[in-house]
Parts: C-alpha cells; structure tokens; sequence
C-alpha cells in the first residue's frame, strides 16, 4: 500500500471517510453525495474515486444499495482500539500525484465596499446599499471600483437626462439591469425600451404585404 500513489480527488475522498465519525468516534458507513459535500468534490468525481479506492482495497462498500450504497475504509486502514485515528492516518506527500485542482463553480465573492468612501456625495446611502444588494441577488457582487464607476454614472444623470442620482440607481434596480446606463433610462422613459430602432413586427409585415402586392401587380402587368 506504501507503493500506492493517490490523486487529490481520492485522498480528499479517503479523509473525508475517515471524518464522518459518531457521537463516540465510530466510524459511520457513508453515501457518495455525503461524501460530496465534505470534501467539495462534484458527484461525479466522488464516484469515480470511491470506485479507485475500492479497487486498490483502501475502501469497502459497508451497505450495498443499488441506489446509494455506503463506505468505510478497509480494515487495513483502520488504527487500533486504543489509538487516535489522527495520529494513525499517514498518506505521505509523495504518493499524492499532481492533479488539476477541481474548478470553483461558486458564484463569485463580492468583496468589502467602504462606504465610508462615498459620504459627502449627493446620492443617500441607503440608495447604494440598495444598488450593492441587487448586484448580489443578480450574483455580479460589485467591487470598489465598479460600484464607484455606477455612483459616477448615476451622478451625471442630473445634467444628462434630468434625474437624480438616486433616481437613476433606483430606475436601474427597478428595471433589473446590472448597471447604470444612462441612454437606457432615457429611452425606456421616451416609451422606447433600451434605445431598441429595430421595427415592429407588424410593420415588418406590412411592408411585407406591401411589397407581395406589387409584385403580384407588376406580373399581372406583364401578362
């Protein structure tokens, strides 16, 4: 078992067993998607782990379940009655192989905002607040500089379009967009949705009628 080299995926998956434990320290038979869960694999991977360790006898199914069976680690692995399972458990370094990291599929973190930053501006603090929340409940968290970009924005609202700042932030939040964009507002208030120019599709159909017509009229013309 010395010689045996394990990647990432299975040595998280072998500590992960050896975590789940009773409320005397038992070790407890346990389903893959816990196993998930603990060790922040997706399922998949899990499995095919599960499935490696098995087969280099590191791991047993202890309750076979055609639909979710349960692990243990062999016997071989287990440290004795009288000692500690975290003094007994060795997985040298240098059996580990290098395997790619599993990628973060987690919604981006939003970072720290000061919002110290922007008192004195003409924009209440309770408006950004708001602004700051939609952009996580739209999981697109601002940073410093993004939300500064947005206030900055907001602010030239009054000159542009004739609204305040936080009529603009509130507008922006209203409309579900993820930011401030001041030709947006102007056109969905002037009744044109995102400055949109495309024609309707009944005109579409119109001149497409239109056009059917003539040609008809022009065949009948020639005949």
């Amino acid at each position: 078992m010395s010689n045996t080299r394990l990647t990432h995926s299975q040595l998280r998956v072998l500590l992960a067993l050896f975590s789940c434990r009773d409320a005397i320290g038992n070790l407890v038979p346990t389903g893959a998607r816990d196993i998930t869960n603990i060790c922040h694999l997706k399922l998949r991977p899990t499995r095919k782990a599960l499935s490696d360790l098995i087969d280099m006898k590191w791991v047993v199914i202890a309750h076979q379940d055609t639909k979710n069976p349960l692990f243990l680690p062999t016997a071989q692995m287990l440290p004795s009655a009288t000692d500690d399972a975290s003094d007994n458990l060795t997985l040298p370094l240098e059996n580990v192989e290098n395997e790619p990291p599993p990628r973060n599929t987690a919604s981006p973190k939003a970072t720290s905002i000061d919002l110290s930053a922007f008192e004195g501006w003409p924009i209440s603090q309770d408006t950004i607040k708001r602004f700051i929340e939609h952009r996580k409940v739209k999981k697109s968290p601002l940073t410093q500089y993004a939300l500064e970009l947005n206030l900055k924005a907001a602010l030239r609202g009054q000159e542009e379009i004739g609204m305040t700042a936080d009529e603009v932030l509130l507008f922006t939040i209203k409309e579900g967009w993820q930011g401030v964009n001041l030709k947006w507002i102007d056109n969905r208030r002037r009744g044109n949705p995102k400055g949109r120019t495309r024609p309707r599709a009944a005109e579409i159909a119109k001149k497409a009628a239109e056009k059917r017509a003539r040609i008809m009229l022009r065949n009948k013309q020639h005949q």
